[in-house]
């Protein structure tokens, strides 16, 4: 049997049963991946920066009879040197993901093409990544003097991304005036991350009182400390982020 204790807001009562288990060694984890595959154009929470404001840089590509194949899932997004005789410094950046849940390694993975010509500016293609939001960015990847792909890359960036809570990845080409393209897809960063800590709501509505509720949680998983706000229907005294191992009296 675990010890209880009274939690008492005005006319109502909880007594809670102190089994919640704090995350420890060995504890099961679960897979944590953010994706986009650009298959209903580029959202909305993503960032396009048009370097020279010519109206030229990332957009969404979705091929009739010209697809790239595989690893590719079309449509894609691309950024297309060969259209333009106009100088090139085109970002697109991706929104930011809390990844402070994550334990151990980190991967950003994506479907890349990047096509190099060799008689011009000798374009390069950067992948970079932030673990402040976008304040500083790390290169991660850096194409030039080449042809890369069609292929999936897979960038460990653990040593960037471990506790970020805003994440964000971007894209940066640029030194290109009619040079050939650049394909992107299927953007994903990933981890094995604790679980998330589960939401309580009692409904104490029509209840006498005081109401004595003892709470408990099952499921296959070790369960994590929980917080509760409390709130007297009656007097309207509120109790927030009551810690439930650790309970006021």
């Amino acid at each position: 049997m675990f010890p209880k204790k009274l939690i008492t807001a005005g006319a109502l009562s909880l007594f809670l049963p102190l089994m919640f288990m704090r995350v420890a060694a060995g504890q099961e984890l679960e897979p944590l991946e953010y994706a986009e595959s650009f298959d209903d154009g580029i959202p909305v929470t993503w960032t396009i920066i048009d370097g020279y404001e010519d109206g030229i840089s990332w957009e969404w590509y979705d091929p009739v009879d010209d697809p790239i194949g595989a690893p590719f899932t079309m449509p894609s997004i691309i950024m297309d040197s060969l259209i333009s005789s106009n100088l090139m410094d085109e970002i697109i950046i991706s929104p930011g993901y809390d990844l402070s849940r994550c334990q151990g390694a980190i991967t950003l993975q994506f479907a890349n093409c990047f096509m190099y010509y060799a008689l011009n500016l000798h374009e390069i293609g950067d992948v970079d990544v932030s673990a402040d939001g976008g304040a500083t960015w790390t290169n991660v990847l850096r194409m030039y003097n080449n042809h890369f792909g069609p292929e999936i890359r897979q960038l460990d960036v653990t040593s960037i991304a471990s506790g970020a809570t805003d994440f964000k990845t971007r894209f940066h080409y640029y030194n290109a005036r009619q040079e050939y393209w650049w394909f992107v897809d299927d953007v994903k960063v990933s981890c094995m991350a604790t679980p998330e800590e589960p939401e309580m709501t009692l409904d104490c509505d029509g209840f006498a009182e005081p109401m004595h509720q003892v709470v408990t949680i099952k499921g296959r998983r070790p369960i994590l400390p929980l917080k509760a706000t409390l709130t007297d229907s009656e007097t309207g005294v509120v109790i927030t982020d009551v810690d439930l191992e650790n309970p006021p009296v």
